[in-house]
C-alpha cells in the first residue's frame, strides 16, 4: 500500500523496524524466547498504526491488489536455509 501512495513513515522506520525483527529471530534461533524489547515494540506500534490507517482509507479492490503483490513477493523469497519464507494456504490445507 505504500508503493500506491497510501503508506505514512519513511523508509528508515521499516529499516529499524526488519533490524529489530532480524534480532528477534536471531535471539530465538539461540535457543532463546520470542521476545519483543520496548525498543521493538515502539516501532513495530507505529507501524501498526500507520497500517491501521492505511486500511482506514483503501477500497476493498486496491487492498486486493496490493495484498495479491505482497504474496507474489513473499512466495518468490527464500530464507537462507533454502525453505521458502511463507507456504501458501492451499498448500497449508494438503499437510
Amino acid at each position: 500500500m505504500w508503493n500506491e501512495g497510501l503508506g505514512g513513515g519513511n523508509y528508515q522506520l521499516y529499516c529499524d523496524a526488519e533490524r529489530e525483527i532480524e534480532a528477534i529471530a536471531a535471539g530465538h534461533a539461540s535457543g532463546g524466547p520470542w521476545t519483543l524489547s520496548e525498543k521493538a515494540r515502539c516501532i513495530l506500534e507505529k507501524i501498526v498504526c500507520i497500517y491501521d490507517s492505511q486500511l482506514g482509507g483503501i477500497s476493498s479492490g486496491l487492498f486486493a491488489r496490493c495484498h495479491t503483490k505482497l504474496e507474489h513477493l513473499l512466495s518468490e523469497l527464500v530464507v537462507r536455509s533454502g525453505d521458502t519464507l511463507v507456504q501458501r494456504d492451499d498448500a497449508i490445507r494438503a499437510v
